[in-house]
């Protein structure tokens, strides 16, 4: 009896999902596109994830092959925003990728004018877990830097001056 309840445990815990992760990450890139006047930004999330928060935000199950791309957005818009001071500063959806680990949104924030005081608030699945860390590279020219957001840092400034420096 004990040999079979110790298969038993060992088998369910073979079945646990195979994109089940130990850590909870995201990766944003921003580039500053002077040329057309936008920021170009990319979004890596694990699938998983992604499915569970906008599942949780619209209070039913949601699946990335399910085809509505509306729940999706609205969450990514709620904990995506940039702001120039306070006023939040409206981003359009380019699309999605998936594969079964990983999904990369695209996004394209365009800018009339260089704002002077532009921020990021990122609280993607923030909701989720204690330990998410949000990792954003942004390039403005030939300026490179990194900022992390967690539970207790959400928001950060953005410098671009006129010639794409930070």
């Amino acid at each position: 009896m004990k040999r079979w309840l110790t298969t038993a445990l060992l088998l369910m815990g073979g079945a646990l999902p195979v994109w089940a992760h130990k850590y909870h990450a995201s990766l944003t890139q921003i580039e500053h596109n002077r040329q057309a006047g936008t920021l170009e930004v990319v979004v890596r999330v694990f699938a998983d994830d992604l499915e569970l928060a906008v599942s949780r935000a619209g209070d039913k199950a949601w699946r990335l092959d399910s085809g509505g791309e509306a729940a999706l957005w609205a969450y990514v818009k709620q904990k995506l925003v940039f702001a120039e001071g306070d006023k939040p500063l409206a981003w359009k959806a380019i699309g999605f990728e998936n594969d079964v680990h990983q999904v990369w949104l695209y996004l394209e924030l365009p800018l009339t004018v260089t704002p002077q005081k532009l921020s990021l608030c990122n609280t993607l699945f923030l909701e989720l877990y204690r330990d998410q860390i949000n990792t954003v590279n942004a390039v403005f020219g030939s300026q490179k830097t990194s900022f992390v957001y967690d539970l207790n840092r959400h928001r950060h400034a953005l410098k671009i001056d006129e010639n794409g420096k930070r």
